[in-house]
């Protein structure tokens, strides 16, 4: 019974959906409507969905999902990127019983 494993096995059958919080700021360079311009220290790969915060004329946080159209590199040092979105008003936050954050 030496090569016996004493801890449970997981198998996954699918690929499981995450989430992942990586804070990245980055320079609006264009925002009209649903599409922004973004410059970022951080590449992102066509089709990445994320959460865009950013502040109003009145200091309040609005949220954006975004979906990366492009994503291309600017010459020079440090390396930055110019990304490309197409926005969509994000769902508001939920506690875990469902109830919506006032």
């Amino acid at each position: 019974m030496s090569d016996r494993r004493l801890h449970p096995r997981s198998v996954f059958l699918a690929p499981a959906s995450a989430q992942l919080r990586i804070t990245v700021d980055g320079e609006i360079e264009h925002w009209l409507d649903t599409r922004a311009v973004v410059i970022s220290s951080s590449p992102c790969t066509c089709g990445d969905e994320l959460l865009v915060h950013s502040l109003d004329d009145n200091g309040q946080m609005t949220s954006c999902t975004a979906k990366v159209m492009a994503c291309e590199p600017i010459l020079g040092h440090p390396a930055r990127y110019r990304v490309s979105l197409a926005l969509t008003a994000a769902p508001a936050p939920a506690r875990l019983d469902g109830a919506p954050v006032a």
